[in-house]
């Protein structure tokens, strides 16, 4: 299990493909804990022609900001 820095934010690197379930159990003064969510490796680029490997999970809108297509 990671825990997230001081910004509130984590990153993982080397994981393999597949479904991954996201929890925050605690958040920083002031905010709310996200719900659960899903997500899995790859994700189809918004284009639909390619995969992305590096996101940004955004839980309000459930919109994803894509950082990177095809492990870039």
């Amino acid at each position: 299990m990671d825990v997230t820095d001081a910004n509130g934010e984590v990153s993982f690197t080397g994981l393999p493909l597949g479904l991954y379930y996201g929890v925050e159990s605690k958040a920083p003064a002031g905010l709310q804990t996200v719900k659960p969510f899903l997500v899995t490796l790859p994700l189809s680029n918004p284009a639909g022609d390619g995969w992305m490997y590096r996101f940004l999970p955004v839980p309000q809108g459930c919109r994803w900001l894509h950082q990177g297509a095809n492990g870039q």
